[in-house]
């Protein structure tokens, strides 16, 4: 296998796609990667993962192309923070800090659906709250006029593994100034249950390749996906590295389900934070 898969770098790193000619070798050779993937029995998306590891001339459209291709025929799971059935949890019990602005979102997160509220005299109590099934939703503040990105409870949705389902921006009376909350709830996070007119996705990214951030953003350029807002933050005990917060936004056109499998076949260490308008 690993002579056939050198043949095939080889081939594809001599192609520069100046003609149609050209774009229909790199289209063949991808198809010769495809058949070799399934000669060999690997059928999840991290054994193909490892395999594009061990070569280094595959480009973004290569392995976008491989996605399209791997996509059609397994529809199984893409990732597991990510589903494409619906699993609306019921009844709607909510976790709340007491706080009057929070408040101000039932309206937004649930409209004319009945919810009961417990509320609570803590930030964890809430995560704790979901994380053993308690209640099934949240609302934490994620953002706000003086701080910007609130990286603490972002730390604490990372730790509970919880997902943003929704957001809503709530002005401060009297005053110029807003804070976003999100309603979490335990994963997957459902696809099918969001207007698949426009949509924002959020993720994690951490890597040690240089070339990780900007293979991703010409990845969601060819899928007409585009970045919203990007934060960097140092990690603490590794100097001059960095992990990302990426808001995505998603548009009708977009490929997006191709952009998802070529993040798993891509390599990147990728977290699902959440699928929201």
């Amino acid at each position: 296998m690993k002579k056939d898969l050198e043949l095939i770098s080889k081939n594809l790193a001599h192609i520069e796609e100046r003609s149609k000619k050209d774009i229909n070798a790199r289209k063949y050779w991808i198809s010769q990667l495809i058949k070799l993937i399934k000669k060999n029995g690997f059928i999840s998306y991290s054994d193909i993962s490892q395999i594009l590891r061990d070569a280094d001339a595959f480009s973004v459209k290569d392995i976008l192309t491989a996605a399209k291709e791997l996509r059609a025929e397994n529809q199984g799971e893409i990732h597991g923070d990510i589903s494409l059935e619906i699993h609306e949890k019921r009844p709607y019990i909510v976790s709340n800090f007491r706080n009057v602005l929070s408040e101000q979102t039932y309206g937004h997160f649930f409209g004319d659906k009945e919810f009961r509220i417990i509320e609570k005299d803590s930030f964890i109590d809430l995560f704790e709250d979901v994380y053993n099934e308690r209640a099934n939703y949240c609302i934490i503040p994620i953002e706000n006029t003086s701080s910007g990105k609130l990286l603490n409870f972002y730390s604490l949705i990372a730790n509970y593994n919880l997902k943003i389902l929704s957001v809503c921006d709530v002005e401060h009376s009297g005053q110029d100034a807003y804070t976003r909350f999100a309603l979490l709830s335990r994963p997957p996070i459902n696809l099918l249950t969001l207007d698949q007119k426009e949509y924002c996705f959020e993720i994690s990214i951490s890597s040690r390749n240089e070339d990780a951030l900007p293979r991703l953003l010409e990845a969601a350029s060819i899928c007409k996906i585009h970045p919203k807002r990007i934060d960097s933050v140092p990690f603490t005990h590794l100097r001059d590295e960095y992990s990302y917060y990426i808001v995505f936004r998603i548009e009708a056109d977009a490929a997006f389900f191709d952009f998802l499998v070529f993040l798993s076949i891509e390599g990147v260490s990728f977290t699902p934070i959440g699928i929201f308008k």
